[in-house]
């Protein structure tokens, strides 16, 4: 049987890693009459995080699990960069996670009943170009260039609801579009506008 010292076992409690193999000496340590807190340690499970997703011009679909607690699935992020890639030019790069950790934000608070439609997710710089003749309101500089913002709209969820949504994130910016009916949503400075 293994010995704890008063010591070790406070070096236990105040965050060294336990595993599942201690709790059984954790439990004589207690029966010692030392209070340990070691079972706060151990890793929680968390809720899967799953999103759903759909790109509006490919038709494309993702709808699975990206990650689990601080466990990432590497596949399901790549497949959800090439579902948001420049349609138009067939080029894909990595989505800034953090964007799509707003979109998994956003789903959880809205539940999964359709999915996110992606009206408009990576632009190369040509692709960014065209827009900007044909649309005034396309930044020169868009997040969208780099990966970092994506337009979007989720069916049976309103405009108005959905900026309400993102704008409590705090985490970025929010574009409101409630006449052409979608939200923007970028990993830039923290700033709200509509448009």
């Amino acid at each position: 049987m293994t010995t704890y010292t008063r010591r070790s076992i406070l070096k236990i409690s105040t965050g060294a890693a336990a595993s599942a193999t201690l709790l059984p000496n954790i439990a004589n340590a207690n029966a010692l009459g030392w209070k340990t807190n070691v079972v706060h340690a151990l890793p929680i499970r968390e809720k899967p995080q799953r999103l759903f997703i759909q790109n509006r011009r490919t038709g494309e679909v993702f709808d699975d699990i990206v990650r689990r607690g601080m466990d990432v699935f590497d596949e399901a992020y790549e497949k959800i960069d090439h579902l948001m890639r420049d349609w138009r030019r067939d080029e894909v790069i990595q989505i800034d996670r953090p964007l799509i950790d707003r979109l998994l934000a956003v789903q959880s608070e809205v539940g999964y009943d359709h999915p996110i439609l992606v009206v408009s997710g990576y632009r190369s710089q040509k692709t960014n170009d065209m827009l900007r003749r044909k649309i005034r309101r396309v930044a020169k500089d868009s997040y969208h260039i780099k990966g970092m913002a994506v337009d979007f709209r989720i069916d049976g969820v309103s405009s108005r609801r959905l900026r309400s949504v993102t704008v409590k994130q705090k985490a970025g910016g929010v574009g409101y579009y409630p006449s052409r009916g979608f939200i923007h949503l970028d990993t830039g400075p923290v700033r709200s506008w509509s448009g």
